[in-house]
């Protein structure tokens, strides 16, 4: 295993920051950033007791390749709410991947 010694090559601070970087620093401080995998707060109880709900229901298989229809309304109506912005169900998309 490598210490760290708290000494940074100059090389190393010379080297740009990236695209996505900058995207996730200009985020808003509330943003919740799912890409590190692990998240920093335990997972609310109706989380919790919709995915138990959902195991029981049998809704553990893979879903449509555009995400399912009910969460695509769901953003729709989020973002109409909260964004001011308006889009129908055919026009979002929730897929894994980047």
């Amino acid at each position: 295993m490598v210490s760290y010694t708290g000494r940074i090559s100059q090389r190393v601070r010379d080297v740009e920051m990236s695209g996505i970087r900058k995207f996730f620093q200009s985020a808003s401080p509330d943003a919740i950033n799912l890409g590190i995998g692990q998240p920093d707060f335990p997972t609310p109880e109706h989380i919790k007791e919709a995915g138990i709900a959902a195991i029981r229901n049998n809704h553990t298989g893979y879903t449509f390749n555009y995400g399912l229809p009910e969460l695509r309304e769901a953003i729709c109506r989020k973002l109409a709410r909260e964004n001011g912005v308006s889009h129908t169900p055919g026009e979002v998309i929730v897929t894994a991947g980047a």
